[in-house]
């Protein structure tokens, strides 16, 4: 089994995720970020205030 973590907090992610797509470079190389759900939802927040 696969194992990914938070890219935010760094905890081991269980169940459902969510990833965070960066814009890509000139490469058109786009970074990926996996997220729990509660660090998701502190990123959708920050967003929005903005």
């Amino acid at each position: 089994m696969i194992q990914a973590y938070c890219a935010k907090c760094g905890k081991e992610i269980e169940g459902s995720a969510a990833l965070l797509l960066r814009k890509p470079n000139k490469r058109d190389y786009c970074k990926k970020h996996h997220l729990c759900v509660p660090c998701y939802n502190a990123v959708l927040k920050f967003i929005r205030k903005k």
